[in-house]
């Protein structure tokens, strides 16, 4: 099997927690994971501001912040990079406000495996990546019908593929 190359950006204060998130990722037989470890949302916002994730791993309890504005604070950073919540409060209300409030997924500290969370990584980039292509999908549709001037249609038109596909 390939192990896919995957940056990940772990927001997590407790050493203990962020080493087996460590182990979990190193044992992964779909993932190659390159750990990116910071210990405040403060050092987080400051790391994506000057490197690229696949995904960030997020704590809900760090010493700097916690719960859902978290969440919100950094999808509004990393705007296009999905947000996995990894956390020790399995209630069902929280991970619930917490998809809605910018998560891609939430997963309890006490289910996560090298498998679950290999699997949540992967299915949150994913979802994210299906999520960008119909917004620019929409994009193209609305510039197409809004407009009679071809070179400008064809003008927004590569700008919004440029967004789907990277040249």
């Amino acid at each position: 099997m390939i192990r896919r190359p995957t940056s990940v950006l772990v927001v997590e204060d407790n050493p203990g927690d962020a080493r087996l998130i460590q182990e979990y990722l190193r044992d992964s037989p779909t993932l190659d994971a390159d750990l990116t470890i910071v210990e405040t949302l403060e050092k987080a916002i400051d790391t994506l501001h000057t490197t690229s994730f696949d995904v960030v791993l997020l704590d809900l309890s760090l010493s700097d912040s916690s719960g859902l504005g978290s969440v919100r604070i950094l999808s509004r950073t990393a705007e296009r990079t999905p947000i996995l919540v990894l956390s020790g409060n399995d209630d069902l209300e929280l991970i619930l406000q917490t998809v809605q409030a910018g998560a891609q997924d939430y997963l309890p500290k006490q289910d996560a495996s090298t498998g679950s969370l290999s699997r949540a990584i992967s299915n949150a980039i994913e979802r994210q990546a299906m999520m960008i292509e119909r917004d620019t999908l929409t994009k193209i549709g609305l510039t197409i019908s809004s407009n009679l001037d071809i070179d400008v249609v064809f003008g927004q038109f590569a700008d919004q593929v440029r967004t789907l596909i990277p040249i």
